[in-house]
């Protein structure tokens, strides 16, 4: 809820705004949270529990196309590297995650449930879901 995201974009349209979630050491890392959160403003406690956004917050609801964008190229443009992250072209690293579910085809409070499978940081795989061993080979 730091910021009026819908209103922030609308107001500046030729502005690029980009997303990280301070992982490590701070924030929470969980690609999926903050999607949903982007999407339908909602927050997540650590126990779970789901907090309601305050008034003001309601209507400032992105779409998952917006919340990824501000995810990925418009990350990499913030930090001058947008030549060789945030978009998966030849010649860029290939960092990215592999999801059981597309987050634009799922309902808002779906997201929640998108298992990420793999994590590949320069085209290398990192991370690999355990069922899903035979991906990172």
């Amino acid at each position: 809820w730091e910021w009026r995201w819908r209103s922030l974009i609308e107001t500046n349209p030729d502005v690029r705004f980009a997303w990280h979630s301070d992982t490590p050491p701070l924030g929470d890392p969980d690609t999926m949270r903050h999607i949903h959160g982007f999407v339908t403003r909602r927050e997540i406690r650590p126990d779970g529990t789901v907090c309601e956004p305050p008034d003001w917050a309601i209507d400032d609801l992105l779409t998952v196309e917006e919340a990824l964008r501000l995810m990925t190229i418009d990350g990499a443009y913030a930090i001058l590297r947008e030549d060789e992250l945030g978009s998966l072209e030849p010649g860029k690293l290939a960092d990215l995650i592999v999801l059981s579910h597309n987050p634009i085809d799922v309902a808002p409070d779906d997201i929640l449930s998108i298992e990420i499978l793999m994590t590949m940081v320069g085209g290398s795989a990192e991370h690999c879901a355990e069922a899903y061993a035979t991906l990172c080979g």
